[in-house]
């Protein structure tokens, strides 16, 4: 597991990479407080963009995980 300091320097990494790593590194930022706030990561679907931001994610990790397409990195 990674700790505080290695998320940050690979969010800092991600956000280099240009827009598109920056809006995920903000958007995994929004997800670590939402985290620190509610004690889990189980954001409804239905909390607008954000839910369905962190649905995407789970499934994109799990087709990562399977081999398959996806938009995931090992980072």
């Amino acid at each position: 597991m990674n700790n505080a300091v290695e998320i940050e320097e690979l969010l800092k990494a991600e956000k280099e990479t240009g827009t598109n790593g920056c809006k995920w590194a903000e958007r995994v930022r929004e997800l670590m407080k939402y985290r620190d706030d509610h004690g889990h990561c189980n954001v409804p679907t239905r909390q607008s963009s954000f839910g369905r931001w962190v649905n995407n994610q789970r499934t994109e990790f799990k087709k990562f995980g399977a081999e398959k397409a996806s938009g995931m990195t090992p980072q």
